[in-house]
């Protein structure tokens, strides 16, 4: 009679630690960001394709003027202090993203993907634009896929991108592209 009362309270005490670990598995929800940007009220997908669509989008005038006249250094990735000057790319880029990046957040997207693509493809004359945008929420933020249309004259080629995104208090704060099937690369080139 014992083992038979041991065996169900221990069955109930299995039962019971299972359905508490059942009740804190992640849903599919970023842990680390909220559903809405809190200064804009956008769903943490539209910002990201809001930033995606900005970076792939050329030709920028506006955008390839400001990094022609300015201390960044185009397609470098890298930004560059002018010495006593006030830089318009600062205002023009936090105008357009300043809404939707952390601070940090803004910075690194800037230097690492925001001059290189925009600025290779200003200095090289290539024409981009987003095709298609999938957001998937994971337990640390976002994946993304895009489908970026390049070409000349005519946006004939396509290049599929993949990366991450991670929010702090509905802000991206960090944005990281694993995978830009080459599409850089061609950029470069004056092709």
């Amino acid at each position: 009679m014992f083992f038979m009362k041991t065996k169900v309270m221990l069955f109930a005490l299995l039962l019971v630690v299972g359905v508490g670990f059942a009740g804190c598995r992640g849903t599919g929800q970023p842990a680390s960001s909220s559903k809405t940007n809190s200064s804009s009220g956008e769903s943490a997908e539209t910002v990201l394709k809001t930033a995606l669509t900005g970076l792939f989008s050329t030709p920028d005038k506006e955008m390839a003027e400001v990094l022609r006249q300015s201390s960044t250094l185009v397609g470098s990735g890298v930004p560059k202090q002018a010495s006593g000057s006030s830089n318009p790319t600062d205002t023009i880029i936090q105008k357009r993203y300043g809404r939707i990046f952390t601070e940090q957040g803004l910075v690194s997207f800037t230097a690492q993907y925001l001059s290189t693509y925009q600025g290779f493809a200003a200095t090289n004359q290539w024409k981009m634009s987003v095709d298609e945008i999938k957001a998937t929420g994971t337990t640390t933020g976002y994946d993304f896929t895009a489908r970026v249309k390049y070409g000349k004259k005519q946006q004939d080629k396509t290049a599929p991108i993949s990366g991450d995104a991670q929010f702090t208090n509905g802000k991206l704060s960090s944005f990281r592209i694993s995978s830009d099937n080459g599409l850089l690369d061609v950029l470069r080139n004056a092709g």
